[in-house]
């Protein structure tokens, strides 16, 4: 489904987003976490991964009475999810959420940090987002982009997308022909 199919109506139901989940295979679950990975380092949540994976599920379920968190028909189930986690990500840096000390948001004090990001952060993640646009349709590319991005080892990427050595190569060489392409890249990294 992936929520490139036609639908009769705006949103997917939570039955046909229950059944993508468990159409997931390892390696998709590995893109799920990699995508949460890139959004807690945007806003400062090292280690809290997984929580938010698990947190973007429970929401999209609990938005089913509300009527928040649907998934459009006309969207990428990877784009919905990221943009779930991106918005959970970003809420708990503003309000100081704290891993396993705040049950959920409303434990959370309300901290919002007006200091700046550093000039450097803002420009990592201007390249880090030109990057990855490069790869709008190699999700592959873009799961070993954000992967280095997180200072993930070679063994690493191997055990958490269950590819071989031949594959990692192949990807791999699709990156650095599209950087060959893009000399621009090579001044801003």
């Amino acid at each position: 489904m992936r929520g490139t199919d036609k639908c009769d109506v705006s949103h997917h139901t939570i039955d046909q987003f229950r059944s993508e989940l468990g159409r997931l295979r390892d390696v998709d679950w590995a893109r799920l976490r990699a995508l949460s990975a890139h959004w807690c380092r945007m806003n400062g949540l090292i280690s809290e991964t997984e929580d938010v994976v698990q947190e973007a599920i429970f929401r999209v379920f609990r938005g089913e009475a509300t009527g928040e968190r649907q998934w459009p028909c006309h969207v990428n189930f990877f784009a919905f999810m990221s943009g779930v986690m991106q918005s959970i990500t970003s809420e708990r840096r503003k309000l100081g959420f704290r891993a396993h000390i705040d049950r959920d948001m409303e434990d959370a004090p309300s901290v919002v940090s007006d200091a700046p990001e550093p000039e450097s952060a803002l420009n990592a993640d201007a390249v880090e987002a030109y990057l990855l646009s490069l790869f709008d349709d190699d999700e592959e590319a873009q799961l070993m982009l954000m992967a280095w991005s997180e200072d993930t080892t070679k063994t690493e990427i191997l055990a958490m997308t269950k590819w071989d050595a031949k594959k990692y190569e192949a990807v791999r060489k699709r990156i650095r022909r599209m950087l060959n392409k893009h000399p621009e890249l090579r001044e801003m990294l």
